[in-house]
């Protein structure tokens, strides 16, 4: 699996900039795309979002290696130690990974928005540490 960015990945940019653009993270076998992501700040946290595995690729520690690698570009550009992100609650097999690797729901910051998922938070280190547990 050989991981790459986009020309907005955090190592083309200055380390002086934390940017709110949305950088992507994919992770490839050859020709086959296995998995894609991106992180981006919100309400202080490193976010991830758009958080995809090819559905043949499921259940092969892609969706957590996918995580541990946008969790070390994103905190590191954004200068974060939190992170989140929003699961469907459709989705309870992507929310179980979440919840092992150290994530858990909480209301979103601001109330006043209706989001229709779950808002789930980790300390990034915690989910180094569990991610590294699971392999």
């Amino acid at each position: 699996m050989v991981p790459s960015s986009d020309s907005r990945s955090p190592s083309n940019r200055s380390s002086k900039t934390r940017s709110c653009k949305p950088c992507r993270r994919t992770y490839c076998d050859d020709d086959r795309l296995l998995a894609f992501g991106q992180y981006y700040l919100r309400a202080g946290r490193c976010h991830l979002a758009r958080l995809a595995v090819a559905p043949a690729e499921r259940g092969k520690g892609h969706g957590t290696r996918l995580l541990v690698a946008l969790l070390d570009c994103g905190s590191t550009a954004l200068g974060t130690t939190e992170c989140s992100l929003f699961v469907s609650k459709s989705n309870p097999r992507a929310a179980r990974l979440y919840e092992r690797l150290g994530f858990t729901e909480m209301q979103y910051p601001d109330p006043t928005l209706m989001i229709p998922a779950s808002y789930m938070v980790a300390e990034i280190t915690a989910v180094r540490e569990r991610s590294s547990a699971a392999c």
